[in-house]
């Protein structure tokens, strides 16, 4: 092998290595944007699920009041008669 086709060789294979440095990069970048995308929606699921509680104790609140509000009218019923 001659010293041009050595040299020849080398540059290809700087090219090739450059190539997949930039690949690398790239999915590099695509990991560190999906770990981001991943931690906004563990954080809104988050607040999602805060929300889910405080509506259901909400509505927990309004049946026992409901209940409690029935529960008044039927022992007055009763009572009258």
């Amino acid at each position: 092998m001659d010293r041009d086709t050595v040299e020849e060789i080398k540059r290809h294979f700087g090219v090739v290595a450059e190539g997949l440095r930039d690949d690398i990069r790239a999915v590099a970048e695509g990991q560190a944007l999906l770990a981001e995308k991943q931690d906004l929606l563990a954080e809104k699921q988050d607040q999602l699920s805060e929300k889910e509680d405080q509506l259901v104790t909400e509505v927990k609140t309004m049946i026992r009041l409901s209940h409690g509000q029935l529960r008044d009218r039927v022992e007055r019923l009763e009572n009258r008669g």
